[in-house]
């Protein structure tokens, strides 16, 4: 296909729609603007205006690199419907204005040197609306892409029901859905952008299919019916905005900006791949002043202890966030994304504590909620299927105690993240980065290679929780120093595998050594998993989690004392319910004990010596001087 025609040229009404071109929104002149001349937004206020289909590939494809596909499929009218003007000359019509033969366009270009699939619709054409034809040249673009194993972008445009089409229209939702599961089989990136406005059946059947959703902002998004107008009043839960902040997308990336938001996520698709052993000695072994318990929670938990996100702007300083758990809520104790870790493109799902008491607020201090495990899974899912490696790093006194907590289900969202993390068939590495609070902390902490930083501690429960004042002794001994593992401890118990050094006296004292540091361990705990396939790594996985804590000699007997314990509770349990199921039941029936005669003394004694008459045989002793009388008469 011919290059398309530039956008200038392209929009001959402009005149027309803005006689004076000023920004209805701001009364900004927009005449000489050339940010409104090539992308149609407002310098001023950032308002996007709308744009036919051919004017964004202009901008978003590489020049000359698009190729449109089923150019031949054109919009018919199958079931003859009357209206008040024909179909076929509204289609005519409709068609001779925007020089479109249905409301989208399926092709293949380059965007950053990248090859994808694009499909882009145009409201332009009965409302961007999806008929039978349209539903098909989207289910065979999404075909080519995974036939080629092309990444699949969609530009979501329109959504108004085509009526004209009736049951025909309606089914290609259906069918759009099925193919996206396929092509989320195949590992095969599927990206869609929400523009204005994207609602009806192209938000619910093609938008909402795609691994990552971006938005422009100011878009009308929704399940709702599109009205009328360049930009009609739109409800407050129809922004982009507002489903951005109920996790209902990723991000909200302005029309100037999307080109190279899209370079990089394809970037990261297109490099991925296992790191290769390169040789490292390997983290050294760090020296420990041997402090007390109490002191290195005091270290794991100290003010100017670098976060998670000190760490990710240090080590993956070009990550892509992706944000909500696609169920209404996005927690902000997590992060999620995809970025670039030593050349090795790996998906990120780090608990953040927060960096100062604004931020700590809103982080709840890392303590992640339902959502926040729910938009963990979602991530590693997507990690699962587009075969990339997970890095989590863990820091979090715990699970979010609200008081919502229970009602939107965070024990089975903690449920079902420990059943995902067995299941992902890729390298998994995990890092104890500060506290690791009990089930909170361990259900990202189940990993092919776990690692933990030197001051880091792993606690059952808080320990002022467990011993309100501070523990006495030389070793910081106490009820609640026993609830709380030094990464020493740990080691030696075998639920980790390696220790990562800080500086001195803490990772507090030096981020950037404390990030470099941590670099070399899990580019060396990668380099490891190198050479091991899904099935293997799925099998070492289980065997390492089943025997997690015999290890070591330290771990076997901890082990074997809490087994002896638990045996010893369990039958003294036993015992105590057994009485109490008699009694009950006795109670319950309404029988009365039976009374048993009390025996006398002298009753007792004669029992007892003829109990021992009937079972111990009798013994004559023999007389010295009797002569023996045998038979015979001798």
């Amino acid at each position: 296909m011919a290059e398309p025609t530039p956008v200038a040229a392209l929009d001959s009404s402009i005149d027309a729609l803005f006689p004076d071109l000023d920004c209805p929104a701001c009364g900004v002149d927009l005449e000489e603007s050339t940010t409104f001349q090539r992308y149609r937004v407002c310098p001023n206020c950032d308002r996007h205006f709308g744009m036919t289909a051919r004017e964004r590939l202009v901008l978003l494809v590489d020049s000359g690199s698009f190729t449109e596909t089923d150019t031949a499929l054109a919009a018919l009218d199958p079931l003859r419907l009357r209206d008040r003007l024909p179909v076929p000359d509204r289609l005519a019509e409709a068609q001779e204005r925007t020089g479109l033969t249905d409301a989208v366009i399926t092709g293949t270009g380059l965007v950053g040197s990248h090859s994808l699939v694009l499909i882009v619709l145009d409201e332009h054409l009965l409302g961007g609306s999806i008929g039978a034809i349209a539903g098909e040249k989207i289910i065979l673009a999404i075909e080519l892409a995974a036939a080629r194993r092309l990444p699949l972008l969609a530009v979501c445009a329109g959504g108004a029901a085509r009526i004209q089409e009736g049951m025909l229209s309606l089914v290609q939702l259906a069918k759009i859905a099925a193919a996206a599961t396929r092509l989320h089989r195949d590992g095969v990136l599927f990206i869609s952008l929400l523009t204005h406005p994207t609602m009806g059946g192209v938000y619910t059947g093609l938008a909402n299919q795609a691994d990552l959703i971006l938005a422009e902002p100011g878009a009308q998004v929704g399940h709702g019916t599109v009205r009328s107008g360049d930009r009609p009043r739109i409800a407050p839960g129809e922004t982009a905005e507002a489903m951005l902040a109920h996790g209902m997308v990723d991000h909200i990336v302005g029309r100037v900006d999307l080109r190279q938001r899209l370079t990089t996520l394809l970037d990261l698709f297109a490099q991925r791949g296992m790191a290769r052993p390169r040789g490292l000695a390997g983290p050294a072994t760090p020296e420990f002043a041997g402090r007390a318990t109490w002191d290195e929670t005091a270290l794991a938990r100290h003010p100017d202890r670098p976060t998670a996100r000190d760490y990710l702007e240090r080590l993956i300083p070009d990550l892509v966030e992706v944000h909500g758990d696609r169920n209404g809520a996005d927690d902000r104790a997590v992060i999620c994304g995809l970025g670039r870790f030593d050349g090795l493109t790996v998906a990120v799902v780090a608990q953040e504590r927060g960096r100062g008491a604004e931020e700590r607020g809103r982080c709840h201090e890392g303590r992640m909620a339902s959502a926040g495990y729910r938009k963990a899974m979602r991530l590693m899912r997507l990690a699962g299927h587009l075969e990339l490696p997970i890095l989590t790093m863990i820091d979090t006194p715990g699970v979010d105690p609200g008081e919502d907590g229970q009602e939107f289900g965070v024990g089975m969202a903690l449920s079902q993240t420990f059943a995902l993390m067995s299941l992902l068939p890729v390298p998994i590495v995990s890092v104890t980065i500060g506290e690791g609070g009990g089930a909170g902390g361990l259900a990202l902490g189940a990993g092919d290679r776990i690692l933990m930083q030197e001051h880091a501690v792993y606690t059952v429960i808080s320990p002022e929780g467990a011993a309100p004042r501070r523990p006495t002794g030389p070793e910081g001994r106490g009820p609640g120093a026993r609830l709380c593992l030094t990464a020493r401890e740990c080691l030696r118990l075998g639920v980790l595998d390696a220790l990562v050094a800080e500086p001195i006296p803490g990772a507090h004292a030096d981020p950037d050594g404390a990030a470099e540091q941590l670099r070399e361990a899990v580019i060396q705990a990668y380099a490891e998993l190198a050479g091991s396939g899904p099935r293997r790594l799925l099998d070492d996985r289980a065997r390492k989690i089943r025997t997690m804590g015999w290890t070591t000699p330290e771990g076997r007997e901890a082990t074997r004392r809490e087994i002896t314990d638990l045996q010893e509770l369990q039958r003294t349990l036993a015992s105590s319910l057994h009485d109490l199921r008699d009694r009950w039941e006795q109670r319950h029936k309404g029988l009365p004990r039976r009374a048993l005669p009390r025996p006398s003394l002298t009753d007792l004694a004669g029992r007892i010596a003829a109990r021992r008459t009937s079972t111990t045989p009798a013994r004559i002793p023999a007389e010295p001087d009797a002569p023996v009388t045998r038979e015979g008469g001798e």
